[in-house]
């Protein structure tokens, strides 16, 4: 979520592979706990990081991959999730917020590169219940494991580990 570091990585990869022709943004952070307990400097860095750093990203991206700027064109995919639909309530809201604030982005950004031979997508994935999840649930004392999880949001899936470090993948022509 710092220009300068985002910037940065864009200029070695200029220097390694070129102009990337797909930018993936799937950085996030957020807080636990219910929103009244929610630190606000935790909540403002869980904003930077998800949201804003997908826009900084976006925009390195879009002045190397826009034909108006001499690029070729290009795809960039944002990861959002189901959170931003759900809300996350007592869990993390903040992160609801960020991912929702990614899908409003995704959409005014893909409208306005769209001519400049830009495609911007996102993906929402839905919940998949992990064992930081079932912590949650304990900790929260609402018992029932993955049913309790999915009266939250409806279906989701199970796995055995969640994603531990964001990821900012690009590529060359």
């Amino acid at each position: 979520s710092r220009p300068a570091d985002v910037a940065r990585l864009f200029v070695d990869l200029d220097s390694s592979i070129g102009a990337p022709d797909i930018a993936i943004y799937n950085a996030s952070y957020r807080t636990r706990g219910p929103f009244v307990d929610l630190d606000p400097v935790e909540v403002e860095r869980s904003i930077a990081v998800t949201a804003y750093g997908g826009f900084l990203v976006a925009r390195e991206a879009v002045r190397r991959m826009s034909t108006r700027h001499g690029g070729q064109g290009g795809v960039i995919v944002n990861l959002s999730s189901v959170a931003a639909k759900l809300g996350s309530p007592g869990m993390y809201v903040d992160y609801a917020t960020a991912k929702g604030a990614i899908d409003t982005f995704t959409l005014g950004l893909a409208r306005e590169v769209a001519a400049e031979g830009i495609r911007v997508n996102a993906v929402g994935p839905g919940p998949i219940f992990t064992p930081f999840h079932q912590r949650r649930i304990e900790a929260a004392g609402r018992g029932g494991g993955h049913r309790a999880w999915r009266r939250q949001g409806g279906r989701s899936g199970q796995g055995n580990a969640a994603m531990a470090r964001p990821t900012v993948a690009v590529s060359g022509a």
